[in-house]
């Protein structure tokens, strides 16, 4: 488990997302812009595989994206995003935002950014 307990980003439960792999359909557990746990017994530690994420109210609702096993233990594997695109980052922090009750926040420039120092 140790893999799990050095993530960079904090995971938030993965309700109401199903997430495709292969030809099965499985509950994801958590989610993070780094990666997702799925309770998914047949995955393990080093695999790599294509998943399809969807919400269980639109299957229409859906992202692409490639994963890596980083630990599994026979019930649930975690992985990390393979260089993930910009549409499937979007799609995990607009999940998060409604987990969390808050507007999505994908980039802001920062006033001071667009000023030169002088």
């Amino acid at each position: 488990m140790e893999a799990v307990a050095n993530r960079q980003t904090p995971c938030r439960p993965g309700q109401s997302l199903l997430v495709k792999v292969e030809s099965g359909l499985y509950p994801v557990l958590d989610i993070s812009i780094d990666g997702i746990s799925l309770q998914c017994g047949k995955l393990k530690k080093g695999d790599i595989f294509s998943v399809e994420i969807s919400s269980i109210f639109s299957v229409d609702d859906s992202v692409d994206g490639v994963c890596e096993v980083v630990h599994a233990d026979g019930y649930k594997a975690h992985a990390r995003f393979v260089r993930p695109t910009f549409r499937l980052m979007r799609y995990i922090i607009g999940h998060l935002a409604d987990v969390a009750g808050v507007e999505p926040y994908y980039l802001k420039r920062s006033r001071a950014a667009g000023k030169s120092a002088g």
